[in-house]
């Protein structure tokens, strides 16, 4: 199943971005698929398939400037403006509904979950599920304390992380995370050639080099959708204006990207399971476990629902959607 593509505009934006169609505009079940880092539509275009062939009506975006099938800009953008993005990319996609439908389940990845909730928490109408992979939702501190109670039964099921096993996440995710921003700054302000050469040199430390058994945040041999020799220093833009926004205020970056209640917003999280540190906390799935969501770490790395649990992922997304697991013969 080819896509159908579909040119969309964002505000704030001088040029058209291409939205990928999957499955029946008549049905009553819109799935908006936002990958993250470094991944354009052909992320969960596997997935999109999958749920089309039930009967959904499936769109795949990606961020400014990652989508491969057009020529790259070496620009860079902050969170606002891929939130609106993000918005334009759920509009069109609603907008080809000959059901008129007003909301999407959100099929969200990486920093594309940062995206898709920072959309949720201003467009909350729009919204009808939300599905997030490998990276937790953050919850209001209420609403975290109030489910601390389960946080035992978590552990038991998923296993008890140590002091020195949070620590050694942190320094990972802290060690490569600084290293993408200070390229795209080196890239933006100063040198595109020294940039590519960092780039390719933390890349290759981090995906190749025998090292990443110590530095690599996900599975050491994991498994990527998009090459590195394709990640260009621009790319590291979600990187570098998540920490400024973090540095200016945290307490207000936190804000615009708390999950809903998911007492009130159906939720699933699925993570794999595979992985020197996790993009979660254990407090997250408490308060899911707390209000009778579903959460599953599933086998393989950060790209679990593309490689390793594909199929899992999808008898999981069609649980949640709501339609059959197995095509009629």
């Amino acid at each position: 199943m080819e896509p159908q593509i579909i040119d969309f505009s964002a505000v704030g934006f001088a040029d058209t971005f291409r939205l990928h169609l999957y499955g029946n505009v008549d049905s009553e079940e819109v799935l908006f698929f936002q990958p993250g880092w470094p991944d354009d539509h052909g992320a969960f275009a596997p997935l999109a398939r999958e749920m089309a062939a039930r009967g959904c009506l499936c769109g795949v975006s990606c961020f400014p400037s990652y989508d491969r099938s057009i020529p790259l800009k070496n620009e860079g953008f902050d969170w606002p403006e891929v939130a609106a993005h993000c918005d334009a990319a759920a509009t069109a996609l609603l907008g080809r509904s000959t059901r008129k439908a007003t909301q999407v389940t959100l099929v969200l990845h990486d920093w594309g979950c940062v995206a898709g909730l920072w959309f949720a928490k201003n467009h909350s109408s729009k919204v009808k599920r939300i599905a997030l992979l490998d990276v937790g939702p953050s919850y209001h501190p209420e609403l975290t304390r109030k489910f601390q109670t389960a946080i035992p039964s978590v552990e038991q099921k998923c296993g008890r992380l140590s002091l020195w096993a949070k620590l050694y996440g942190f320094v990972i995710l802290l060690h490569y995370q600084l290293w993408f921003c200070w390229c795209y700054v080196v890239n933006r302000y100063f040198s595109k050639g020294l940039a590519r050469l960092i780039s390719q040199g933390v890349s290759g430390l981090i995906f190749k080099s025998p090292l990443r058994y110590i530095l690599c945040p996900v599975n050491p041999n994991e498994k990527i959708v998009r090459k590195p020799s394709e990640i260009q220093p621009f790319m590291f833009y979600v990187y570098a204006h998540f920490w400024k926004r973090a540095v200016v205020s945290l307490k207000g970056l936190l804000a615009s990207i708390q999950a809903p209640d998911p007492s009130q917003m159906p939720t699933l999280f699925l993570y794999g399971a595979d992985k020197n540190c996790y993009f979660h906390e254990t407090e997250q799935l408490a308060v899911l476990q707390g209000c009778g969501q579903v959460y599953a770490g599933l086998p393989g790395g950060h790209w679990f629902y593309h490689f390793e649990s594909r199929a899992a992922t999808l008898k999981y997304l069609c649980d949640f959607v709501g339609v059959p697991h197995t095509l009629a013969a």
